[in-house]
């Protein structure tokens, strides 16, 4: 009788301290995941920082070698207005060619029509399937 009373006194504490520790061991792992997520983040902060630090040299560098196919131009005797005017229109017909490719693109792709068009077919097939 006493060895029942001792063996069931063993079994709560036991559990007590089993859930106890896995507790711990949430409240430790949620930390961790803290702790991963924060470095992670700081990390992804840091590289888009120096994306944004490349993406104006690179933008820097555009503008300066513009300049010089200006200054090009007026070396072979184009008048600086003339030299500015030939390489805005050659830098826009450039854009209006990369617009027209974009729209093309975009046209090509799967439209929400498409879309509703396939999820109507898949629930008639299913239908037909049922019946």
């Amino acid at each position: 009788m006493q060895h029942d009373r001792l063996a069931n006194a063993d079994l709560p504490r036991t559990v007590s301290n089993l859930l106890g520790d896995l507790s711990d061991l949430i409240r430790k792992e949620i930390r961790l995941a803290r702790a991963e997520l924060s470095q992670m983040l700081a990390a992804k902060l840091q590289a888009t920082i120096w994306a944004a630090v490349a993406a104006i040299a690179a933008l820097l560098a555009a503008i300066m070698i513009l300049e010089t196919a200006v200054f090009a131009l007026v070396a072979f005797g184009l008048a600086t207005p003339w030299a500015c005017l030939l390489v805005a229109v050659i830098l826009g017909a450039g854009a209006g060619l990369a617009l027209l490719r974009a729209r093309g693109l975009a046209k090509k792709g799967p439209g929400a029509g498409d879309l509703v068009g396939h999820v109507a077919r898949d629930i008639h097939m299913v239908k037909e399937r049922l019946t």
